[in-house]
């Protein structure tokens, strides 16, 4: 073997996310406000939604008109509480070309260092037919980074050693 292939997850790291950091894009929504109450109705199960648990915790300040789990192909969950509709999850699923432009810098600067970044935003109108119209206004970008394994760097250095490109 000269070459090896793998990803990241379950081999350079154990596959537990983290929540970093939270900046707030906005200034008139908190994330830690209206989170809880979308994890209270979502329900979604993956590294990402223990992530977002474990850091905003869960409650049911506000009850939930429409929810939109997440899905694979559509990368972002949402609720709508009050005729809001608000989402998290992929920044480029959520925001049309305009307003990614307005964010891309932020999220590439985290994304260059290895972290992964989520969009918090908002939209005046309401699920229907499990989807919601454009345009979303951001309103934070939640940090999130993947835990090292302990051995990873060992890992490495040994293919290293024995010439195997990763």
């Amino acid at each position: 073997v000269d070459t090896i292939c793998f990803d990241k997850t379950g081999t350079i790291t154990d596959g537990k996310m983290s929540v970093k950091e939270v900046i707030d894009l906005s200034g008139n929504v908190n994330a830690e406000e209206i989170i809880p109450s979308m994890i209270n109705c979502l329900h979604d199960d993956n590294q990402t939604a223990v992530a977002l648990y474990n850091y905003f915790g869960v409650d049911d300040k506000y009850k939930s008109e429409s929810v939109l789990p997440f899905n694979s192909s559509r990368k972002f969950s949402a609720v709508t509480f009050n005729n809001v509709t608000y989402a998290y999850g992929a920044p480029e699923y959520i925001l049309d070309k305009q307003g990614l432009e307005n964010v891309k810098e932020k999220i590439n600067e985290y994304a260059f260092k290895g972290f992964r970044v989520l969009l918090f935003a908002k939209s005046d109108s309401v699920i229907c037919d499990n989807t919601v119209a454009v345009p979303f206004t951001p309103l934070s970008l939640i940090v999130l980074e993947d835990n090292i394994r302990k051995d990873a760097y060992q890992t490495v250095k040994w293919f290293n050693e024995n010439r195997v490109k990763i």
